[in-house]
């Protein structure tokens, strides 16, 4: 009886002094946010998704909200061989303008 008791006292006192019981974090905390990566002059912040091998650019509703993914340049994106999703093509001011024609003298 002694033992069991002892031994229990043990497993109390190794479960409290856990990390999971620390109070540094309190229920319903936000976990720290994702750092956002450094990007050149000119290069755009985009979150991609590693499953599906797409990104989304800012002003996309699912823009950070995916379960897998991660922020980095277009850039690097596009080198790793990510590609646009549908939806971020359609925002405004995603894609670059497409050139004007020049005019046929007549």
């Amino acid at each position: 009886m002694r033992t069991w008791f002892t031994a229990m006292l043990l497993v109390a006192f190794a479960l409290f002094t856990s990390p999971a019981f620390s109070q540094d974090a309190q229920p319903g905390d936000a976990p720290s946010p994702m750092p956002t990566p450094v990007c050149k002059p000119g290069d755009t912040v985009v979150w991609a998704n590693h499953r599906t091998m797409k990104y989304r650019l800012p002003g996309d509703p699912a823009f950070g909200q995916t379960k897998r993914g991660r922020y980095m340049c277009q850039s690097d994106a596009d080198a790793a061989g990510y590609r646009m999703t549908k939806a971020s093509k359609q925002q405004p001011g995603s894609m670059p303008p497409e050139p004007e024609p020049e005019p046929t003298g007549t």
